[in-house]
């Protein structure tokens, strides 16, 4: 490599003769050409899409891992990839709150959500601890009993009763 200046636009350069890698504009930014490398951090362009920046390990850009790293698109779109058969994990303060994994979603506190939530199946996991509060008046649970659903009051843990439609009676126990 040379450090010239390539006199057709002014912009001084390192030179890999035919084709520059390295130049510096007008404005004093450091323009490459593919990607760099610092230590085991690799940045540039992604080869499958060049309207995205990507950053991520040196070693892990490529067919045989999956492509992995953060892409962040010329329109503002961020995406997170990872290597096949390896999780993404979210962490605060250097805690994991969550881990994403080919099939799983897994959160350690509270998940919040102000629009539905959908899904083929929901499991509330827990022998006999398993519960889904309704609102802020009953709870669906696991008795820890074969076949059995307990269906609760949160105000009196010895009641339950079902409304169906519009009716004024409620069928339960208390």
């Amino acid at each position: 490599f040379v450090f010239n200046t390539v006199a057709n636009n002014g912009v001084n350069g390192i030179i890999n003769y035919p084709t520059p890698r390295f130049s510096v504009d007008k404005d004093g930014r450091g323009l490459f050409v593919g990607s760099v490398s610092a230590g085991n951090a690799a940045f540039g362009t992604w080869s499958n899409d060049p309207s995205y920046a990507w950053f991520g390990h040196y070693n892990q850009n490529n067919v045989m891992n999956g492509y992995s790293g953060i892409l962040h698109r010329d329109d503002g779109t961020m995406v997170i990839y990872s290597p096949i058969n390896k999780a993404i994990y979210l962490g605060i303060n250097s805690s994991t709150v969550a881990q994403i994994s080919q099939n799983r979603f897994d959160v350690t506190g509270n998940i919040s959500a102000s629009g539905n939530i959908e899904g083929n199946k929901l499991y509330a996991k827990g022998d006999g601890t398993g519960n889904i509060f309704v609102g802020n008046d009953s709870v669906l649970g696991d008795i820890n009993q074969a076949n059995v659903l307990w269906l609760y009051g949160q105000q009196n843990s010895s009641a339950g009763y079902i409304k169906f439609g519009n009716d004024s009676n409620n069928f339960g126990y208390n």
